[in-house]
């Protein structure tokens, strides 16, 4: 979602396990899923009929089936909160409030469980390779590796309440959310904060492993950013069936 809102293009993260991950490079097992950008929604829905499993029964989503989040808007920079509100609005969604006041806690139950499981995966190789790695990269498997198992099985506990919490928040709507917290940020900007601000929005489709969609939005400057479009579990070709009515009601 993020790479694809910074560059103008549609992407998708599948639902957890909805693609046999066989062969792939895991990094955290618990997040890890499937992923694919397009130039067009019918691009990205045609890879989809490939890849994903069949959907069962269920009526394809209406704009009236939207909601948008002020909390979560308030989360991204100004320029994209309000082209992610106004492409929201002209869709029909239904603003929504929601309790945030837990997502400073699961987000931290997710960075210390995706790193543990990330150290469980690489730890054993990269232990006397940490050298060998980017400043930012290494400094997140050191910060994994002194992670203990007490400290992560109290984080999984979190995100299993978590998990259920955001699942019933969702329901069986979509949810519109900002995609990244910001655009693409400029040469010299501190990576390390853009990436703490934009995973308060993406953990939580991570957290409750939701089908998330991004459609290419652009700020009054014309720079490209993302609405991104979650759904419950499973509903992935829902979403992607969706998205063509996104385009459709925008023109």
């Amino acid at each position: 979602r993020v790479p694809a809102a910074y560059n103008g293009v549609w992407g998708i993260r599948t639902s957890h396990d909805a693609v046999d991950r066989t062969g792939l490079l895991p990094l955290a097992e618990s997040f890890d899923t499937v992923g694919w950008f397009a130039r067009t929604p019918d691009l990205l829905a045609a890879v989809g009929d490939v890849l994903l499993p069949p959907a069962g029964p269920r009526p394809v989503g209406t704009v009236g089936d939207l909601v948008v989040v002020p909390e979560l808007l308030a989360l991204a920079d100004p320029d994209v909160a309000s082209a992610v509100g106004e492409a929201a609005a002209a869709l029909g969604a239904t603003a929504e409030s929601w309790d945030l006041s837990a997502l400073p806690a699961w987000r931290a139950a997710f960075t210390t469980w995706q790193a543990w499981e990330a150290w469980k995966a690489h730890g054993p190789w990269l232990a006397g390779r940490l050298d060998t790695l980017g400043a930012d990269v290494r400094g997140r498997f050191e910060m994994a590796s002194r992670i203990t198992e007490p400290r992560a099985l109290e984080a999984s506990a979190d995100l299993l309440a978590a998990r259920q919490q955001i699942r019933s928040l969702v329901g069986d709507r979509f949810v519109a959310l900002p995609s990244a917290s910001s655009v693409a940020p400029l040469v010299g900007s501190d990576l390390d904060v853009v990436r703490e601000a934009t995973l308060q929005l993406t953990c939580l489709a991570g957290i409750a492993g939701l089908p998330a969609v991004n459609v290419p939005v652009t700020t009054a400057e014309g720079l490209p950013a993302g609405l991104c479009l979650v759904a419950a579990p499973g509903r992935d070709r829902d979403l992607l069936a969706f998205a063509p009515v996104v385009v459709l009601d925008r023109r």
